[in-house]
């Protein structure tokens, strides 16, 4: 029987990781339990010229052209959602507050409410998208509560009904994704849907983030570069992951011409004795195969790192995912953050190169101007006490910065084709913490930046990640 209280550590571990994901960061969301499930931001009085920001109050070239006497395009309810006047959209992020209550962490990112807020009220004041204002909806739950999330999809796509979801479920709740998009046929922008959700969407979902299938066939394509892999690979894959390894991971290293010799981790997640016996085989299997490398597949690191470190396997240990999960090694129950140094993973840019864009500096530039008192830090410079009010204008400015260009882009008459198509018109674009970022036809996830790298025990106090190569933009 697993132990409740490995399977706690699991949970939290699992949060963490996804936490860090979202914003390389930590946070406490001090929003009001009665104040937090939802917001209206009303429109302005004042119209708008389109939401770009620009222009010259609606003249759009010489007096006497044709263009400054047509008419305007009417404006009409085209779809769930879009009204003449408005656009609802609706907004998910982790409950800080529990999280800290049940012991998972301790982080404090302040309202989130506050920044959604003072995000949507700058494109407001610019126009909104065509002149259609925002008015943005916020649900606060765990991230391993399951029937939080389906009510909360409930209220967004049918009692609210928006047009869109961004910054959708994370951590466990990511299997609830489907929810919006497929059952309730609602746009998604962000995350990291897994194939199979792809297959099932009944709606466009758009991402700031590198889809999965992507980011895996690029970790792949660096760690060759490099000659990490050598010509035996060990392919460890957890029973969750056999589609990730069928579908992409297994064929990228046979395109390759590398021997595979694959193992199945199917141990209860939690059930560390069990974990710990059909790794003393894996590894076995490995030194008889005399591999080169060991790939762990997504999760399957969590456990297998280690596993792997306290071995005497003579073989290159490789992490290929999608989250990030090297930089959380050390805080894992039991690991010598010494024993882990060397253990290859990816990851996109890091805090420094995101922070230094000139479309990070503006979510920064206009959340200091609706709340002059406040000054914002990179997450890693927070003084202890403060809030990282960083962490959530990383969750939300991205991928309204998202919405904002695809929408503007899909014109006036705003709907499920149009907005797709104005997506595909993209190409590069500059949004918040993506360095190398586009979109185009069959392409709807923006981040094509990945970098290889290290664990390093020095990094903090249990270790974490340092770069191991260049951040390199992969198609």
């Amino acid at each position: 029987m697993t132990n409740p209280s490995h399977r706690r550590r699991f949970w939290g571990l699992a949060v963490l990781l996804v936490l860090a994901l979202i914003a390389v960061s930590c946070g406490d969301d001090s929003t009001e339990a009665d104040e937090s499930d939802s917001t209206t931001t009303a429109p302005s009085d004042d119209g708008g010229d389109g939401g770009d920001g620009g222009g010259d109050d609606g003249d759009d070239g010489d007096p006497g052209s044709e263009s400054s006497t047509t008419a305007p395009v009417e404006l009409t309810a085209s779809w769930t959602g879009v009204t003449e006047e408005v656009i609802r959209l609706g907004f998910t992020t982790s409950d800080l507050i529990q999280l800290k209550a049940l012991g998972l962490v301790d982080i404090d990112r302040g309202d989130p409410q506050v920044v959604l807020d003072a995000l949507i009220d700058d494109i407001n004041d610019r126009g909104g998208i065509h002149g259609r204002m925002i008015e943005g909806y916020l649900e606060v739950l765990l991230p391993i509560d399951a029937t939080a999330a389906d009510e909360s999809c409930i209220r967004l796509t049918e009692d609210i009904g928006v047009f869109a979801v961004l910054a959708p479920f994370v951590g466990p709740n990511t299997e609830l994704n489907p929810c919006i998009n497929s059952r309730n046929e609602t746009i998604i922008i962000g995350g990291q849907p897994t194939a199979e959700q792809l297959e099932v969407s009944a709606a466009p979902w758009i991402s700031n983030t590198m889809f999965a299938s992507r980011r895996l066939a690029g970790v792949i394509e660096l760690m060759e570069a490099e000659g990490l892999l050598g010509d035996t690979v060990g392919l460890v894959v957890r029973s969750e992951e056999t589609g990730a390894s069928d579908d992409i991971v297994k064929p990228a290293l046979e395109a390759l011409d590398k021997r595979v010799v694959e193992v199945l981790n199917d141990s209860e997640p939690g059930d560390v004795l069990a974990g710990e016996a059909q790794w003393e085989r894996f590894i076995e299997v490995f030194k008889t195969e005399d591999v080169d490398s060991v790939v762990m597949i997504e999760n399957t690191a969590t456990f297998g790192s280690t596993q792997l470190a306290r071995s005497d396997l003579d073989a290159n240990y490789l992490i290929v995912d999608s989250t990030a999960l090297l930089r959380g090694l050390g805080a894992l129950d039991g690991a010598v953050p010494a024993d882990l140094a060397g253990i290859i993973g990816s990851a996109g840019a890091s805090e420094e190169e995101s922070w230094e864009l000139p479309a990070t500096q503006e979510c920064v530039r206009i959340f200091e101007e609706a709340h002059p008192d406040i000054t914002v830090v990179p997450t890693t410079e927070v003084s202890e006490g403060e809030s990282d009010w960083f962490g959530n204008i990383n969750i939300f400015c991205p991928v309204l910065q998202l919405f904002e260009l695809a929408a503007n882009a899909a014109g006036p008459n705003l709907t499920h084709e149009t907005f797709l198509a104005g997506v595909e018109s993209l190409g590069e674009i500059e949004i918040h913490g993506q360095v190398f970022a586009s979109l185009g036809p069959g392409k709807y996830d923006a981040s094509d930046a990945i970098r290889l790298t290290v664990f390093d025990e020095t990094v903090g106090t249990v270790g974490g990640e340092a770069p191991y190569g260049p951040l390199t933009a992969v198609g």
